[in-house]
């Protein structure tokens, strides 16, 4: 730092700094590609007791530490996922998803994190913790956004698309009916969105020889 800091800042604000700091140093890191040094870093900010503490204080939500701190675990999954390691990398994922989507994180880190989560439980052995994650994902959005919520409607078509990849049709069948009721509460029955998902999900469906059919809640 550039010389004397005459203001004493809150705890809440110094910790910010200093997590602001580490995170950029992280992210130097990551891009060196010196990632197990990186997730070392992270590991130990994470488990810092002084930062849960302050997490869970109201000073520290108003303060951001909450936002930064999303930052340094996402930088632990991506240091994790580059050294190859499926399982901490998607627990890590299973956490920070949902708290991103209700912190209102930008939708290209929230697409990035669930490409991510994806493709690190890319085999079909792993299909089931998806959807157990996806169901979880989905009942949490459900109560906190409601059904018409874009988010909530995302969660429970990616629930579908693994339940249609595990040909396990009767579960793909009732997830897609959630997802055309969530389109129709959203904006509404007759809107292209919504034409267009029925359509394109009766297709799928027709490759397997099912008749799906969409039925209007309303």
């Amino acid at each position: 730092g550039g010389g004397m800091q005459q203001t004493a800042a809150s705890p809440a604000a110094q910790m910010v700094q200093q997590l602001h700091a580490h995170a950029q140093n992280i992210e130097k890191l990551i891009e060196a590609n010196q990632v197990q040094a990186a997730a070392e870093q992270c590991k130990a900010i994470i488990e810092e007791p002084q930062v849960a503490q302050l997490m869970s204080t109201p000073e520290g939500q108003a303060g951001h530490v909450t936002e930064v701190m999303i930052q340094i675990r996402m930088h632990y999954a991506v240091a994790c996922f580059k050294q190859g390691l499926p399982e901490p990398t998607a627990t890590v994922l299973e956490e920070l998803i949902p708290e991103m989507i209700l912190l209102g994180g930008s939708a290209e880190a929230i697409s990035a994190s669930t490409q991510m989560y994806q493709q690190v439980c890319g085999g079909t052995k792993q299909h089931k913790r998806v959807i157990t994650f996806y169901t979880k994902l989905y009942d949490t959005l459900k109560a906190k956004l409601g059904e018409g919520a874009e988010a909530t409607i995302t969660a429970v078509n990616n629930r579908a698309l693994y339940h249609f990849a595990l040909a396990d049709y009767k579960n793909a069948e009732k997830d897609f009916h959630l997802v055309i009721r969530g389109l129709e509460l959203l904006q509404g029955w007759d809107h292209p969105d919504t034409v267009g998902s029925i359509q394109q999900t009766e297709a799928m469906f027709k490759t397997k020889g099912i008749k799906f059919k969409a039925k209007k809640s309303t």
